[in-house]
């Protein structure tokens, strides 16, 4: 199977979005968060022995009250990836970054028995552009590390700081 395409990504994406907003709403645990301020991320991962998976990151975990992933868990069948104990991250950015939705993906990509041997595509999705430092050290990193996987990305240019939500384009928005 090909990398995922951009009108897949976009409509996967936005679901999740709204998946995510929908059970923090319902769920929160701090009343002052905003879930849009943060980063959704999607690895689409292809093998050649088994059906493609997805795997999916959300930038600010530790926001989420045990209910709340709970019902994404048991609802909506959305578990996210966690972070990778810091003596296996072999694709780390040092700092906060390494707790990037991107390099968490790598890692527990890289970290999974099995993956490597078998992994022939990994498409990330991003609502926010991938940073400075996540893409030479995460990202490339692991390109250059293991060159017969095809590594694909897919940014929405979402930027909180300035107010601007994903470009979802193709996506139907709830």
């Amino acid at each position: 199977m090909p990398k995922m395409n951009h009108q897949d990504a976009h409509e996967l994406i936005a679901t999740l979005r709204y998946t995510v907003n929908e059970s923090f709403e319902k769920n929160q645990k701090l009343s002052n968060f905003d879930p849009d301020a943060h980063n959704l991320c999607i690895a689409h991962c292809t093998f050649n022995n088994a059906p493609p998976l997805n795997l999916f990151s959300f930038s600010a975990m530790s926001s989420f009250s045990k209910t709340a992933l709970n019902k994404l868990v048991h609802e909506w069948g959305v578990e996210f990836v966690p972070d990778v104990a810091t003596h296996i991250r072999t694709f780390a950015c040092g700092g906060m970054g390494q707790f990037h939705t991107e390099p968490r993906l790598i890692n527990y990509i890289h970290g999974r028995p099995g993956f490597i041997g078998h992994l022939t595509d990994v498409t990330l999705v991003s609502e926010i552009d991938c940073c400075g430092t996540c893409v030479p050290h995460s990202i490339n990193a692991f390109k250059q590390t293991f060159t017969d996987v095809q590594v694909h990305i897919i940014e929405l240019g979402m930027k909180p700081s300035l107010g601007i939500g994903p470009q979802y384009g193709y996506a139907h928005l709830y």
